[in-house]
């Protein structure tokens, strides 16, 4: 009986352990893999995940961000047709206020909706445009194309692929997340 068990185990096909947190799920292996999940997290608007997706320093760039008052180089430029004390004061909620006044990424989302409410976005997703394969570059970090635009990826400390940062033809690729600066 024990056999026939033992047997049964080893014929069983082989079921992949769930992933249990947004850890598990983020745990990119490959750039392509990190692409991909960001440009579905984009364009479902679930900024909460692509702030995830985003590299430590990109995090850190966004908190530093939020943390000296600028929206415009998280959200992209506010139209002329646009106040853009409204759209600042909007999309930098009265902490006390919020549930979530300590969780970054629930406040990226938070300004990234506000932003798009606004007609203010750094970049446009083609529809249907994917990212291309990703070209490794010198520094370890790899690029692919998406459109006109340019994804650069890297790996963080725990070896995940990342989204450093998506950027439009002559962004300032030194301001991170999107080349759009203060």
């Amino acid at each position: 009986m024990a056999c026939a068990a033992a047997l049964g185990l080893l014929l069983a096909p082989r079921v992949a352990a769930a992933q249990r947190t947004v850890y598990e799920r983020l745990a990119f292996a490959t750039p392509q893999e990190a692409a991909q999940a960001f440009l579905r997290a984009w364009r479902s608007q679930d900024f909460a995940t692509v702030y995830w997706i985003l590299a430590p320093e990109t995090q850190n760039a966004i908190a530093e961000t939020y943390e000296r008052l600028l929206v415009e180089p998280l959200v992209g430029r506010v139209p002329p047709t646009a106040n853009r004390l409204a759209v600042a004061e909007e999309a930098m909620p009265i902490l006390a206020a919020r549930e979530h006044h300590n969780d970054m990424a629930w406040l990226f989302d938070f300004m990234m909706q506000v932003g798009r409410r606004r007609g203010a976005t750094p970049f446009v997703l083609p529809e249907g445009v994917e990212a291309g394969t990703p070209a490794m570059l010198p520094d370890g970090r790899a690029a692919s194309k998406v459109g006109m635009l340019e994804m650069l990826l890297t790996r963080s400390p725990a070896g995940h692929w990342r989204v450093l940062g998506v950027f439009g033809p002559g962004a300032d690729r030194s301001q991170l997340p999107w080349g759009i600066g203060p």
